[in-house]
This record gives C-alpha cells, sequence and structure tokens, in this order.
C-alpha cells in the first residue's frame, strides 16, 4: 500500500529530525537504515538535511554590521 502524501511528509520529517544530529560520519548509513529502500525518501530526506547544513554554513558566517553603521 502506497503511503499518501501526509503520511509520507510525517515520515520524511520524522527521519530529518532523527538524523539532523547525527555526526556526519555516521549519517548517510543512518539515512539508508531509516529510509528502508526507498530511494525516493532517501533522496528527499538528504536533501533537506543538505540545505539546513547550508543554511547553518551561511548563518555561521553572518557577521553582523556595526550599530549605526549600515
Amino acid at each position: 500500500m502506497r503511503e499518501t502524501t501526509l503520511e509520507r511528509w510525517h515520515r520524511l520529517e520524522a527521519i530529518f529530525h532523527e538524523v539532523a544530529g547525527t555526526p556526519e560520519e555516521e549519517r548517510t548509513a543512518r539515512l539508508v537504515a531509516l529510509c528502508e529502500g526507498d530511494s525516493d525518501l532517501l533522496q528527499e530526506a538528504s536533501a533537506l538535511l543538505h540545505a539546513q547544513d547550508e543554511e547553518e554554513s551561511v548563518t555561521a558566517s553572518y557577521v553582523p554590521p556595526e550599530p549605526g553603521k549600515s
């Protein structure tokens, strides 16, 4: 039986939250295990995690302007 879109989203969200805190060297193996052979789900979860990593990288490199100097 195929999951509905909402069920799939909840599953993807749960996988994302479970793996987000996983060390980089363990992440792929954990994703593969959680996605249970669903290559589309694996690709979607990987893309979300990559986007989060990119956002964190940009945020970490942000230096706010000094007050009064914009």
